[in-house]
């Protein structure tokens, strides 16, 4: 291969480095494309308790108050007794009631239904960076618990173990 000088340059060096800068925007451009394409979350129909818990921490995370309210039970000692309420309980405890970490997957893994009660048995993972290459990821599970007050009646939440105000579990309210 013959090789001529150019301002101190060979045309082999210059072709190299414009193959990694070549390389490197395409890289970029395919994690682009991965983090844009990925499904985004989306609601479930109505009806069995899975589908109402699911929506209920799609809303709290989608900051959807108007859609996570109508699904509480309003036989709630400490029911927010109104929409405004809700949103105000949920301001005030959003570390108890949103998933602050920004990687979270909240997936249903198991429901048991006995006559009108109802648990499902959610898996929460999430994800932080852990160095520059590095991601640590961790799971756990916890329950949702529901209740319909007839057999044609809604699921509605009763009580959650996480995404959750205890005190609307409280005569004293929150």
């Amino acid at each position: 291969m013959i090789m001529t000088e150019q301002g101190g340059r060979t045309r082999s060096s210059d072709r190299f480095l414009l193959g990694i800068v070549a390389g490197m925007v395409l890289l970029v451009g395919l994690a682009f494309a991965l983090v844009l394409l990925q499904p985004q979350p989306t609601y479930q129909p109505d009806g069995p308790p899975e589908a109402v818990a699911h929506n209920f921490l799609l809303a709290l995370r989608q900051e959807d108050d108007a859609r996570a309210y109508a699904y509480l039970s309003p036989t709630l000692q400490g029911y927010p007794g109104s929409l405004e309420a809700f949103a105000t309980d949920v301001r005030d405890r959003v570390w108890e009631l949103r998933a602050e970490r920004r990687a979270v997957a909240l997936n249903v893994v198991e429901t048991r239904i006995v006559g009108d009660r109802a648990w499902v048995t959610i898996r929460e993972t999430w994800s932080e960076p852990s160095g520059l290459f590095n991601r640590m990821t961790s799971s756990s599970t916890f329950d949702v618990r529901l209740e319909r007050a007839e057999v044609a009646a809604p699921w509605l939440i009763v009580s959650a173990d996480r995404y959750w105000a205890p005190c609307w579990e409280s005569a004293k309210g929150c």
